[in-house]
């Protein structure tokens, strides 16, 4: 540490003597390299580093929270200071709490050394040849936009409960946003992305041919004969943007208490098939959304959230735990910047019993929808907008790819009404997925 530094148990003692009960110190060490790609060529390279501290201040049940990028004496006692007087001016809230010592599970491959050694020549290397071999892979194919981004941080928390505690980890995330144009014809964008904690398992060719085949599939759509309502056969992608983001924000307990959350009043009750079961995870070696502890320094766990389609848990962080008369589920997130919220970690749904293709040929008519873009409200559930990667079902056989398709329902109906899931899974950054099929979806020819 520079001699010029204060430690972060320091902070807690000059918060202490200017007049805080409790104190919380948050703070990342970060560095950050990153190329981008822009229209199919290699567009500014970059680096940054620093490092971010969040306080928060307990004083007479009220809070006060600053951040600062500095943890020199002067710039501490006068964020303190500031800290306090926020506190002083906000209102009393008996439910403020910071975590207590609890034991800690290590999780393993959270953090590659390698990335130590890791300059700003291997993202440009990276990048350049993910244009070189989209482009070879098929001269149809135009990237408009991606990158590839390296970050590696050092988290720490200490608080005035005597917790002190602090994980490395580390963040290869690459990207490219294609589309392909043949002749006149100009297909809709499409993304692929992947990201991984350590450098060996980085592969570039997975988000290359993922891209490249999203964006051609969808070359040659047209109309679909008529509108209909019926089975919609949502990919691992989509599943997440129509199912998964509603079920998220509904197990969110502050939405619970706030009483904008759809399964409010549904603990211990059914919210879906009984073949359904989600769980989320933080415990898995080097996934995204593993940790072994939350942004107040909880330990986190693995946790049932539907369990053979009843809901059985909501999320917590430390705030809405103690006003629900409850433990923390170790689900407060967010990083030095902000105040702890509430997210997930890694989320799994359990696989079906019978592969997408199996699924599928047993569709009647209907849609397969690979890209979701549209308006979706996670309080109702309500969702309406334009299939832009889709393809026509017909007698169990995927016909062709889709234009101006609109599709509209309710994911919390369509979450109970769950005509099936796969067994192939897909996963998508911090979650896994299956195809889900649902039915009474309107299908709309624009």
């Amino acid at each position: 540490m520079n001699k010029n530094n204060q430690d972060l148990f320091d902070i807690l003692e000059i918060a202490k003597s200017l007049g805080a009960d409790e104190t919380e110190v948050y703070s990342t060490d970060f560095y950050s390299l990153e190329s981008r790609i822009e229209k199919n060529q290699l567009h500014i390279s970059s680096s940054s580093s620093g490092t971010q501290v969040g306080i928060r201040i307990i004083k007479d049940h009220r809070l006060g929270f600053v951040t600062l990028n500095s943890l020199k004496l002067k710039d501490i006692n006068l964020a303190l200071k500031e800290g306090i007087e926020i506190a002083k001016n906000s209102p009393p809230d008996k439910f403020h709490c910071f975590s207590k010592p609890d034991k800690i599970i290590p999780v393993k491959e959270l953090y590659d050394k390698t990335i130590e050694n890791t300059d700003v020549k291997y993202p440009i290397d990276m990048c350049n040849t993910m244009i070189s071999k989209t482009k070879a892979k098929d001269k149809r194919l135009s990237i408009d936009g991606g990158g590839f981004e390296i970050h590696r941080g050092s988290n720490r928390l200490v608080n005035t409960n005597s917790v002190d505690l602090q994980y490395d980890m580390s963040l290869f995330i690459y990207s490219l946003f294609e589309f392909a144009v043949d002749k006149k014809e100009v297909g809709s964008f499409q993304i692929a992305v992947d990201a991984v904690t350590a450098r060996r398992n980085v592969n570039i060719d997975k988000v290359i041919n993922e891209g490249a085949q999203k964006a051609l599939s969808i070359l040659g759509a047209k109309k679909i004969p008529k509108s209909f309502r019926g089975k919609v056969l949502l990919s691992p992608e989509t599943a997440g943007d129509l199912i998964l983001d509603p079920i998220i924000s509904s197990i969110n307990s502050n939405n619970v208490q706030k009483g904008t959350s759809y399964f409010k009043n549904k603990l211990n009750k059914k919210v879906a098939p009984v073949f359904l079961s989600l769980d989320d995870d933080p415990t898995i070696p080097g996934k995204l959304g593993s940790a072994p502890f939350d942004r107040e320094g909880v330990p986190k766990r693995k946790i049932s959230i539907i369990d053979n389609g009843i809901l059985k848990n909501f999320l917590y962080n430390s705030y809405t735990a103690k006003k629900a008369k409850r433990k923390s589920t170790g689900h407060a997130a967010g990083g030095a910047g902000t105040t702890p919220g509430i997210s997930i970690s890694n989320v799994f749904i359990k696989p079906g019993r019978r592969p997408k293709q199996k699924i599928l040929s047993e569709i009647i008519e209907g849609l397969l929808v690979t890209r979701f873009s549209g308006n979706l409200d996670v309080i109702t559930g309500d969702f309406s907008g334009l299939a832009k990667g889709a393809f026509y079902i017909k007698n169990g056989e995927v016909q062709f790819p889709v234009k101006g398709v609109m599709i509209a329902g309710n994911a919390y109906e369509a979450l109970l009404n769950l005509v099936e899931v796969s067994s192939d899974v897909e996963s998508i950054i911090n979650v896994n997925l299956p195809y889900m099929l649902l039915d009474n979806i309107s299908v709309t020819s624009a």
